[in-house]
């Protein structure tokens, strides 16, 4: 069994890992395994609807009046219980019956795969993931992060489907599962005896080729400013990290944006935390206070940062955030991954590499031990990382911050950095000259060759 239920876009380096496992099948002891490509995109839905390009969700083509809105209005019967009941013949009558024109058949056979591919729920997922368990061998391929919703990430450090698959797991205690994943520590979540956890690489993978075919311009103004954070979407480790920075009055220092920043009255509304037991609370709570009442004035990007191209980031990277970069010497690196044991690295990782800065990871606790153990160089005569093995939320970052103050508020920074930029290339080769993509690839392959099936 071969079946792959969902990907994201630009995801060609783990779908060719998962193709080349298959076709090594005999070889690896797998011939009778069942295998699963799968993004956990949809498995965050709960309800059904139009999981796709979000320009696909509000535009039509020009040849068929209405149509996004027509799949939108008819998304329970494209996916959910009744995904296999509804044909393509089906869809095409109820269309034509929706906008009450004649629509010739091949212009809607033309653009209907694109808009309706990607319609699913969690509960259409699930039963394609049992499907899978027909066979005594599973291998899962699961792309992305596990954290459902973001909410009580910071009292309820095991994501959503890290649970979920340790009850499929127990559900099928006598099948073996390999879950091949894109997150790192996973196997710190999930620990079940019949389930053998593989990272593949995370979605700093994505695009990659193109990356190393891109050379980043890594020149700096003379007037740059000590630091840079960015942040877009919505996401505790966020919230509080410009908090603390305005709390200290550092914006001076830096260019600090946040596109998704809470539209709450205090920042113990913004995150539910044991705030009680934060030291820093009233200095982060007055930073958060700051930040709300000077965001109307600021000036920031637009959240839609993707335009026409979904999760297209080497071109936002290019167009919106190399002169960013250009014109800062530090980065406050707010990963996607923050309070789980499990993280992944993405180009949210690449871009301070590509965009020559000294890091700052505000990331799981162990990210800075996995990139140098890589081969990355952290700078760590530089930055004071001694943050990355701290479990508390606010105290990881709160202490992230005070260690490296000197750094972040020193007059002539740049001169450090002109000191280390030779350090700065390397980093950069290590990407483009694919050390990056052969530690993944080496790893993965060295991981299952292991494997005792």
């Amino acid at each position: 069994m071969l079946k792959i239920i969902s990907s994201p876009p630009f995801d060609d380096y783990s779908k060719k890992l998962f193709f080349q496992l298959f076709g090594k099948k005999k070889e690896l002891g797998l011939s009778d395994a069942s295998f699963v490509y799968l993004w956990t995109g949809v498995l965050s839905n709960e309800t059904t609807y139009a999981y796709a390009n979000h320009t696909l969700a509000g535009s039509s083509p020009i040849q068929l009046p209405r149509f996004a809105d027509f799949v939108a209005s008819h998304s329970i019967m494209l996916a959910g219980k009744k995904r296999f009941f509804n044909t393509r013949d089906d869809m095409y009558l109820l269309y034509l019956d929706y906008v009450g024109i004649a629509i010739p058949r091949d212009i809607f056979d033309k653009h209907y795969s694109q808009y309706v591919e990607n319609i699913m729920d969690r509960s259409t997922m699930e039963d394609m993931i049992q499907d899978a368990c027909v066979n005594n061998v599973v291998v899962l391929f699961v792309k992305d992060h596990f954290r459902i919703s973001t909410i009580n990430s910071w009292t309820n450090r095991t994501p959503e489907l890290s649970t979920y698959f340790n009850n499929l797991f127990d559900y099928y205690p006598n099948k073996r599962f390999i879950l091949v994943t894109s997150l790192e520590n996973l196997h710190k979540e999930i620990d079940k005896p019949n389930c053998t956890v593989i990272p593949m690489g995370g979605d700093v993978t994505n695009q990659l080729s193109m990356y190393m075919q891109y050379t980043p311009n890594t020149d700096k103004n003379t007037t740059a400013k000590n630091f840079i954070s960015l942040n877009r979407g919505p996401r505790h480790h966020r919230t509080y990290l410009v908090s603390s920075l305005y709390g200290r009055i550092l914006d001076s220092y830096g260019n600090i944006s946040y596109l998704s920043f809470p539209d709450s009255d205090t920042l113990a509304d913004a995150i539910p935390y044991d705030y009680i037991s934060d030291s820093n609370y009233n200095l982060a709570s007055a930073g958060f206070n700051r930040y709300s009442q000077l965001k109307p004035t600021k000036v920031e990007d637009s959240s839609n940062i993707y335009g026409d191209a979904q999760n297209d980031n080497l071109t936002n990277f290019k167009q919106s955030l190399q002169h960013k970069y250009n014109d800062s010497i530090v980065e406050f690196i707010s990963e996607t991954s923050y309070n789980e044991h499990s993280f992944n690295i993405t180009e949210k990782t690449l871009h301070f590499i590509y965009g020559a800065n000294f890091p700052i990871m505000i990331s799981s606790p162990g990210t800075v031990h996995f990139l140098r153990n890589m081969g990355i160089d952290m700078f760590d005569d530089v930055v004071d990382h001694s943050y990355d093995s701290i479990e508390d939320p606010a105290a990881r970052i709160n202490s992230a911050i005070e260690l490296n103050l000197d750094l972040l508020t020193a007059p002539n920074v740049i001169e450090r950095w002109k000191e280390n930029k030779y350090r700065i290339d390397k980093n950069i080769s290590f990407v483009k000259e694919s050390k990056l993509r052969d530690y993944y690839s080496t790893r993965f392959w060295n991981t299952l060759k292991e494997l005792k099936l």
